[in-house]
């Protein structure tokens, strides 16, 4: 995925909440297989607060590829977000490399 943050002033001037926003999802991709969308805002990883990318790759430091994660993220739909919970399994480091080249 590619990361937008989704700051407090931006959250307030697009109405939009707080979080980290998939600004695009590589098809085939562990965030695509579990149902993740370009405009999806992340703000929960196993049931962690995520404010930023930053915040978002810290977290993730604790998993390993091929583990489970709960992800939370709110989805426009019709000018409300609803909150989803994902299910992802981590790839690995090579396979994501390659969906980039692609």
């Amino acid at each position: 995925v590619s990361l937008a943050d989704v700051s407090s002033d931006m959250a307030e001037m697009y109405n939009m909440p707080e979080g980290v926003c998939f600004t695009a999802v590589a098809e085939d991709s562990p965030a695509a297989k579990a149902g993740a969308q370009k405009g999806d805002v992340l703000t929960e990883v196993n049931g962690r607060s995520i404010m930023d990318a930053t915040s978002l790759m810290k977290e993730m430091t604790y998993y390993k590829a091929g583990e489970t994660v709960e992800m939370k993220v709110l989805r426009a739909d019709n000018g409300e977000y609803k909150e989803m919970t994902l299910t992802v399994t981590l790839g690995t480091k090579d396979v994501l490399e390659s969906l980039s080249a692609e």
